[in-house]
């Protein structure tokens, strides 16, 4: 599945910086924010220990219950630029 990352502008500047240097094929961590005021199913980017926005609300309220629950996704830069495309994969236990 493919979501854009949202929710840049409202990071602090390093994390704007960290965003627009994103290249095709890198990957990028998922973590889940469920103490997010603005939507229970958040799910943040990170890049180099920086949070540089969120995986798109729509795409998230599908894989946050999965990732509560012990599932773990993948995620690489599809598309860099404005907007970023991530592609997102879950990732199949051995």
């Amino acid at each position: 599945m493919f979501a854009e990352l949202r929710g840049t502008n409202f990071r602090p500047v390093e994390c704007q910086m960290q965003a627009r240097e994103l290249i095709e094929g890198s990957y990028v961590e998922l973590r889940r924010d469920p103490g997010n005021k603005h939507d229970a199913n958040a799910i943040g980017v990170w890049s180099k220990d920086l949070m540089i926005g969120y995986v798109a609300k729509e795409i998230a309220a599908k894989i946050a219950s999965d990732m509560d629950h012990g599932k773990n996704f993948k995620a690489v830069v599809e598309v860099a630029g404005k907007p970023v495309v991530l592609k997102i994969e879950e990732i199949e236990p051995f």
